[in-house]
C-alpha cells in the first residue's frame, strides 16, 4: 500500500486508481488460490479499506458508475464503518442529493488516509458545483449557492463569489456570474417555473436545484 499512499499524498488520482485496481486484481488472485492463505486481505485498524481508497478515486475523477461498481464487487471482511460511510457519500452523489454529500462527509471521522481524499472530493464536488452555477444562473441567492456547495454561511458564498469576480449585492445577498445579463436579483426559476426568495429554498427546493446542477453536467 506504499505506492498507493505516495499517489494519495501527491493527489495522483489517476496513478492512484491504477495501483489500486492492480493491488484489487493481485489479492483477489491470492484469495483465488488454495495454496495461499488471506494474508493482508482485512484491512488492519489503522489502515483503510482498498475499496474505500479506489471509491474515492473514482468519486473524486466524477466517474460515478465506477464508483458504484467498486462497492458492489467489495468483499464483506472489507466492508469496514469507514467503507459504509465512503458508499453513503456515493449514494448521495448518484441521487444529486448535494447537501446530504457534504454532510455525509462533515459527519465521519476519517482516518488519517481517507481524510486527505475526502477533502481533495469535496474541493472537487465544490468546483464542480460552482462552474457549473456559473454556467446555468443569471443569478443566485446566496442562500441557494451556499447549501449547493456545502458552505456553512450565505456570507462564505458571497466571499467566494467576489473572488471569482462575480457581482455581488451584499444588501440583498443575491450573486450573479460574470458576462451573466439582466437585474442581478431576477433569480432563475425552477424547471416548474417557481422561483425561489431571499429568505432561501426549502430542503425540496435544494434537491431540485442539486439535480438541475447534476443534469447540466452530463451534457
Amino acid at each position: 500500500m506504499d505506492e498507493i499512499y505516495q499517489c494519495i499524498s501527491k493527489g495522483d488520482i489517476p496513478q492512484l486508481i491504477a495501483l489500486a485496481e492492480d493491488l484489487e486484481l493481485r489479492n483477489s488472485l491470492v484469495l483465488s488460490s488454495p495454496m495461499d492463505g488471506p494474508a493482508g486481505a482485512v484491512p488492519s485498524g489503522n489502515e483503510p479499506s482498498l475499496y474505500s481508497v479506489l471509491q474515492l478515486a473514482h468519486l473524486i475523477q466524477n466517474d460515478l458508475p465506477a464508483a458504484r461498481l467498486v462497492a458492489k464487487r467489495t468483499p464483506r471482511d472489507q466492508q469496514t464503518p469507514e467503507f459504509a460511510a465512503v458508499t453513503t457519500v456515493a449514494s448521495h452523489l448518484w441521487n444529486r442529493d448535494l447537501p446530504s454529500v457534504y454532510s455525509a462527509m462533515a459527519s465521519t471521522q476519517w482516518s488519517s488516509i481517507l481524510e486527505v481524499l475526502v477533502l481533495r472530493l469535496r474541493n472537487a464536488v465544490q468546483e464542480r458545483t460552482f462552474a457549473l452555477i456559473a454556467n446555468s444562473y443569471e443569478s443566485i441567492s446566496a442562500v441557494d449557492a451556499a447549501a449547493l456547495l456545502g458552505l456553512g454561511a450565505p456570507a462564505e458564498a458571497m466571499e467566494l463569489a467576489a473572488k471569482s469576480g462575480w457581482d455581488v449585492d451584499q444588501a440583498g445577498g443575491w450573486l450573479r456570474p460574470p458576462g451573466a445579463k439582466g437585474d442581478l436579483r431576477q433569480h432563475q426559476g425552477l424547471a416548474n417555473g417557481k422561483s425561489l426568495s431571499a429568505q432561501g429554498p426549502g430542503l425540496e427546493d435544494v434537491g431540485s436545484l442539486a439535480k438541475m446542477i447534476v443534469h447540466l453536467e452530463s451534457f
